[in-house]
């Protein structure tokens, strides 16, 4: 039973500290992978390709499809896979993720220039605001935006 319990807690160690690697390993997958992909193949093919490769990601890590119809009528689907490390104190920016837009099942676009570009980026904050500027998994998990707020202790 003690053996089991320590099995327990060791996992979950490592799927803290493991975050890192999780979500490199899924961004050097998808990176991997990406190429086999080709305007107009169907949404299965493409998910097929491209859904293992999100497997190790944390689900706060990950994005839900979008999906609508247009004025023609057309079902349009949209599925973000992850294709950027960086990391932003557990803000979701659409900048690090490449969206793969279906039309009615068909792949028609991949990235963000058909949809008018990413609408949330990250944006380098100068030094007195960012503490923690783009260093990986350290630091707070919320951030001070720097409001009347600064590091420098005069």
């Amino acid at each position: 039973m003690k053996i089991q319990i320590l099995c327990a807690m060791s996992v979950a160690a490592l799927l803290v500290s493991g975050c890192t690697s999780q979500l490199e390993q899924a961004v050097d997958y998808y990176h991997q992978e990406a190429p086999r992909v080709q305007i107009g193949m169907d949404k299965e093919q493409v998910l097929s390709i491209l859904e293992p490769t999100q497997e190790t990601l944390p689900a706060g890590e990950r994005r839900p499809p979008e999906s609508y119809t247009d004025s023609n009528g057309q079902l349009i689907e949209i599925y973000f896979f992850r294709s950027n490390y960086y990391y932003y104190g557990g803000i979701l920016t659409d900048d690090q993720f490449t969206p793969y837009v279906f039309t009615n099942g068909k792949l028609t676009a991949i990235g963000w220039s058909t949809l008018g570009g990413p609408r949330t980026e990250i944006v380098p904050v100068p030094y007195p605001y960012s503490y923690y500027p783009y260093y990986p998994y350290y630091g707070p998990s919320h951030f001070n935006f720097g409001f009347g707020y600064s590091h420098h202790h005069h």
